[in-house]
């Protein structure tokens, strides 16, 4: 059994911790959660995670109730011989979907997040219905998830798939996202060297009920304006309205690099040349200008931009556990305190991945993994 102290680090260790335990066929157990929070303990989106990972996994769990402190979780196998074969890109409406419904507005894409590693040990694709909060605060927005985190994991050889079948905002959630995982055998991730910018693609997403004042359209022209006064060149425009059960808006500028010198096209997602690396978001919130709100992303660009990583500081933690299974480096803007803990909990697994602080001044720190000690 894994030991795993959870008192830092919020729920990204849980979820670390889940993914690593599912990956390797190590059971865990994750004591003090959140103990550095105001309120320490399991909420509904933690105790989702955990429900994710027993259905993926086929796992044993014990201690799953809200307020918990103390979980373990022991994985049995990822899609058996007795499943169905699937492709992780078809739409097979007849195939058997798992449900799990965080109950609130928590976040549907950080649930999903927990069990991707699955795929590294799937015999077969496996399939997984998520409810709750596609677009809230502090968890990666649904563009950011399906346009940067996941074609950023299958340029790396990652078999997976999302479809978006409903959107939900704060505070009601009401979203709901399906998750498909084939068994995949992914390279290394190596982003460690500068890229290119090739372009940046600008969606936005806003209630139906806020159509009337072209909240989408406000966000994605503001944002594209203001990227083409810097000299970066705008891919697509999306401006979409959507029925949701709770009002609310968001913005996600999707940066696709290329080589070092940017200039290998942009083909496609899963060309080793164009990628996206980064992304930045922002929430729309009552009150608030739609310029504002686009501002507000444009300004986590330009600072991201301007300093020494390759990928986003949001990137940087999800692809810790990766650097830890699958080795590669990858060059962050900074270690914080995401990655930090990540690191420690790949650690306690026995997975190495290191912190090479001997780059340049400025150049940002570069985390490197070997890959699983036990391939």
């Amino acid at each position: 059994m894994i030991d795993v102290d959870g008192s830092e680090g919020g729920g990204g260790v849980l979820r670390t911790a889940l993914g690593l335990s599912i990956a390797t066929g190590d059971p865990v157990r994750i004591d003090d959660l959140r103990g550095n929070r105001p309120e320490p303990g399991l909420k509904s989106q933690h105790v989702a995670c955990l429900e994710a990972a027993r259905l993926v996994a086929d796992g044993d769990t014990t201690g799953v109730e809200l307020g918990s402190e103390r979980v373990t979780f022991e994985p049995g196998s990822v899609a058996d011989d007795e499943a169905t074969a699937r492709n992780p890109y078809a739409g097979d409406e007849t195939a058997a979907e798992p449900t799990v419904d965080v109950g609130t507005a928590g976040s549907a894409t950080l649930v999903a997040s927990t069990v991707l590693p699955a795929a590294l040990v799937a015999e077969r694709t496996v399939r997984l219905r998520i409810a709750g909060g596609t677009d809230v605060a502090w968890s990666p927005p649904l563009e950011y998830f399906a346009g940067v985190t996941l074609p950023a994991l299958r340029a790396h050889g990652l078999a997976v798939g999302l479809d978006a079948l409903r959107r939900g905002f704060y505070p009601a959630g009401g979203g709901e996202i399906r998750l498909t995982l084939g068994p995949s055998t992914p390279d290394p991730i190596e982003v460690a060297e500068p890229r290119g910018i090739d372009r940046i693609d600008a969606a936005a997403v806003a209630s139906a009920d806020l159509l009337e004042a072209d909240v989408a359209d406000r966000m994605v022209r503001e944002a594209g304006d203001r990227l083409a006064d810097d000299g970066v060149t705008v891919g697509s425009r999306s401006a979409r309205y959507v029925e949701t059960d709770s009002t609310g808006a968001v913005i996600v500028l999707r940066v696709v690099s290329g080589g070092e010198d940017g200039d290998d096209g942009v083909g496609g997602d899963r060309t080793p040349g164009s990628v996206p690396t980064a992304g930045f978001s922002a929430l729309g919130e009552a009150g608030v200008p739609s310029e504002t709100v686009a501002r507000e992303a444009v300004d986590g660009f330009r600072e991201w931009r301007a300093g020494p990583g390759v990928v986003d500081a949001h990137l940087a933690d999800q692809f810790v556990p990766w650097l830890a299974l699958v080795g590669g480096a990858v060059r962050v803007p900074a270690v914080t305190d995401h990655v930090a803990s990540a690191i420690a909990v790949a650690r306690a697994f026995g997975l190495e991945v290191g912190v090479d602080r001997d780059a340049a001044a400025g150049d940002g720190a570069v985390l490197r993994g070997s890959g699983r000690l036990d391939p």
